[in-house]
């Protein structure tokens, strides 16, 4: 009943801005991306198609990795993808939800303790 009222409340309420009044704001935008398009002033996601390394294969292209964050070198290091493996054995690949509402794994934990305690916390 009650999501009833509510419903009927919304489909009659009045909007202060028509479809007619915004279209000219929406052609505005849609000619001013066009020019940005046009000038070369718009970014697209890249698709990387290698591991992590100083040289990628990026959309097809070989290249070099000058802003990659894996600069200790460890995003292919054996040790590092057997732990990650055991891991994801142990406890799944999904974290369900925040820690703060379902708890974090308890590989996690001596670590958040150790940081926080380093921070003075």
């Amino acid at each position: 009943m009650l999501a009833t009222r509510h419903r009927s409340r919304i489909a009659d309420a009045t909007f202060p801005l028509s479809v007619t009044a915004v279209a000219p704001a929406i052609a505005a935008l849609e000619r001013e991306l066009e020019r940005r398009r046009d000038s070369g002033l718009t970014r697209t996601r890249r698709v990387v198609e290698s591991a992590q390394a100083p040289r990628l294969r990026v959309d097809g292209r070989d290249v070099l990795a000058f802003a990659s964050n894996d600069y200790l070198g460890l995003a292919n290091a054996p040790s590092v993808a057997a732990a990650a493996h055991d891991a994801i054995g142990a406890y799944g690949v999904g974290a369900g939800a925040s820690h703060l509402i379902v708890g974090h794994a308890a590989p996690r934990s001596p670590h958040s303790s150790h940081r926080a305690r380093a921070r003075g916390r």
